[in-house]
């Protein structure tokens, strides 16, 4: 957690969170971009880190990506490293293909990342990460505060996350891992909020899921052909509705634990 002055000389405390998934194509980047722009509609000055080697975040905004972007860069404190203002009160920082070179560790440079003191400090760093495969990904795990999983609402779900979470919890016992902050659902085309798979993975994971699902909607893929969040495009549309709620969830929580002396493992 990075403890830089804002200009009004308060303390701004920088919260790293990882977007997560241990497969792809549950919605994860979308999920990353949509709570970035929840985030900032609630005031916060929010950065989406790209950290997938095809440049997911920047392709579904429509960004054009200039040579001197990139997460090493940025972690240096070069500030002009990072795309500013996106969205209001939305900064995006695409990686470069000279940050996956083979014997690079991003996780050290996201961790570099929320330790610069911007000119403009950050409330919230969003990681979207690509899906949980090897070292690379247990280096980035290690980098952030706290990891948001996102998962699809089908069969393979219940496959593939309990060993995920075996693994989790293997870094954990060793104090290198991300607090698990909760289980994002995401529905598929014709699966209802409450139906039977959001119920089934519910009482399978219990409290680790978070209350809100997304379902499937056209009107995302709509919002990102026009390179938008769904909710700025359609903000009364149902998924972003739940977006909204989850980042209100989410700030509740971190205040109540805040209040009560509970801070990130990086500002401990």
């Amino acid at each position: 957690m990075n403890n830089s002055p804002d200009i009004a000389g308060r303390p701004v405390n920088t919260r790293t969170v990882m977007i997560g998934s241990q497969k792809g194509g549950v919605g994860k980047t979308t999920t990353t971009i949509n709570l970035g722009a929840a985030f900032s509609e609630r005031g916060k000055h929010v950065l989406v880190v790209d950290t997938d080697p095809v440049s997911s975040v920047a392709a579904s905004l429509h960004l054009e990506v200039p040579d001197f972007c990139g997460l090493e860069r940025a972690a240096a404190g070069n500030a002009d490293a990072i795309l500013r203002d996106v969205e209001p009160g939305l900064d995006v920082l695409p990686c470069s293909p000279t940050d996956f070179r083979s014997d690079v560790r991003i996780g050290g440079w996201i961790q570099q990342l929320g330790e610069q003191e911007f000119e403009d400090p950050y409330d919230l760093i969003l990681v979207d990460s690509s899906p949980y495969t090897g070292p690379r990904s247990r280096d980035l795990l290690c980098s952030a505060d706290e990891l948001l999983l996102v998962i699809r609402a089908e069969p393979l779900s219940y496959r593939t996350l309990p060993s995920f979470l075996h693994d989790l919890r293997r870094l954990d016992n060793l104090d290198l891992g991300p607090n698990l902050r909760g289980i994002i659902l995401t529905l598929p085309q014709g699966e209802p909020l409450g139906g039977r798979w959001e119920n089934g993975l519910r009482n399978r994971f219990g409290s680790r899921m978070m209350p809100q699902a997304v379902p499937y909607d056209s009107v995302v893929g709509y919002s990102l052909a026009q390179g938008l969040p769904v909710v700025i495009s359609d903000p009364e549309s149902v998924p972003a509705q739940q977006y909204l709620e989850l980042a209100a969830e989410l700030e509740q929580r971190w205040d109540e634990e805040e209040a009560n002396g509970v801070v990130p493992r990086s500002a401990a």
